[in-house]
């Protein structure tokens, strides 16, 4: 007797054939589901698929796989059932565009200087931030003696003012040749479209998959163009 399968069952197993197809193509994509139907099952199968196929050459060139979440519980997670592999840089999205910002020190001295939000405090501490170490820990604005720490909302503008630099898309597509978006639909509209500009269908730039809750059936769409 032949196994029967609900609408939904195809579809999800449709739509994860076509996300594989994507990523061993090197092609970018957005996953949608409806809540419950399977969108982080389908981002950790992405992530083991990956993990399988590029282990060898991403650990040859020091590169991993960047999965961006929306909370520190998916972060741990997404951890956990990829067994912690050293292949996957699991961060927030405002702790992975740190670490992608936390060297351009000169750069972000220049552009925090020129955020409005930053003039009164800047003027206080004598009109320049000069050579200060830009810092984020504690997440609230303040200038101190030797340091800068910049506040959550900081980040991801400065970040997407960066990201107009071609040398430092450069190094993220060098960094992290495939990066993963959890729950995009949450995440900040202007660094999405950013990603998106800036990114997508240009040569050289990372791989890209977008997975989110639309309240759409279980689909995968190319948008690597």
């Amino acid at each position: 007797m032949s196994e029967t399968h609900s609408p939904a069952e195809v579809a999800s197993q449709r739509a994860l054939e076509a996300m594989y197809t994507c990523l061993a193509e090197g092609q970018s994509f957005r996953l949608e589901a409806g809540a419950g139907a399977g969108k982080t099952y389908s981002l950790i199968k992405a992530l083991k698929f990956l993990i399988e196929n590029n282990k060898s050459n991403f650990l040859k060139h020091s590169q991993q796989i960047a999965c961006i979440t929306f909370t520190n519980v998916a972060k741990d997670e997404i951890a956990t059932r990829t067994d912690r592999s050293p292949l996957v840089f699991c961060e927030t999205n405002h702790a992975f565009c740190w670490s992608l910002i936390c060297g351009y020190q000169k750069s972000l001295r220049t552009l925090i200087e020129t955020l409005p939000v930053w003039k009164e405090k800047i003027k206080e501490a004598g009109g320049t931030i000069g050579n200060r170490v830009i810092e984020y820990s504690l997440g609230h604005r303040s200038i101190r003696d030797h340091s800068v720490s910049i506040h959550h909302d900081d980040v991801l503008p400065l970040t997407i003012s960066l990201m107009t630099h071609e040398k430092f898309r450069r190094m993220i597509a060098d960094r992290f040749p495939i990066i993963l978006v959890d729950e995009y639909q949450d995440t900040n509209y202007e660094w999405v479209e950013a990603l998106k500009e800036h990114f997508l269908g240009q040569p050289s730039a990372p791989l890209f998959g977008f997975f989110g809750i639309i309240g759409r059936k279980f689909m995968v769409e190319d948008v690597g163009n």
